[in-house]
């Protein structure tokens, strides 16, 4: 198993293409590589982890196999495939409903998180500055 860290940056040699972080996934895959999209760069930076995979679609990955890069093979590098990354009976119930392809960054947006089942409160002092301002002329 391959845990690929480096979904986005420049390449690290004068003779790698311009796109290698991008198509990276999607050589991986049709070489046959079992891998996990992952950010090595910090915690912080986890929420773009959809987005990473998204790139990697509009690089040749299929959606299926950039789906299951950030959800079933990263449990399974971890050891805990039975407990989390797939919806199953008798797993913990965390995930989230997007309006729209979660992998575009321009065309989702998140309308109910549940983390262990439990819905999660999406409302924030973002969210409603955002409406109250919204509404302005």
């Amino acid at each position: 198993m391959v845990v690929y860290g480096e979904p986005y940056g420049l390449p690290t040699r004068h003779d790698e293409a311009y796109d290698q972080a991008y198509a990276t996934p999607a050589a991986l895959a049709a070489a046959g590589v079992n891998f996990a999209i992952a950010y090595s760069t910090g915690y912080w930076d986890i929420r773009n982890l959809a987005f990473a995979a998204g790139n990697a679609v509009s690089y040749g990955l299929s959606k299926e196999q950039a789906l299951a890069a950030i959800t079933i093979k990263p449990a399974e590098v971890m050891g805990v495939a039975d407990k989390i990354g797939s919806l199953e009976v008798g797993k913990h119930a965390s995930l989230f409903v997007s309006e729209g392809d979660v992998m575009d960054h321009l065309g989702q947006q998140v309308q109910l998180m549940f983390i262990d089942g439990a819905e999660v409160d999406l409302n924030n002092r973002h969210s409603q500055l955002y409406q109250k301002y919204r509404q302005k002329p």
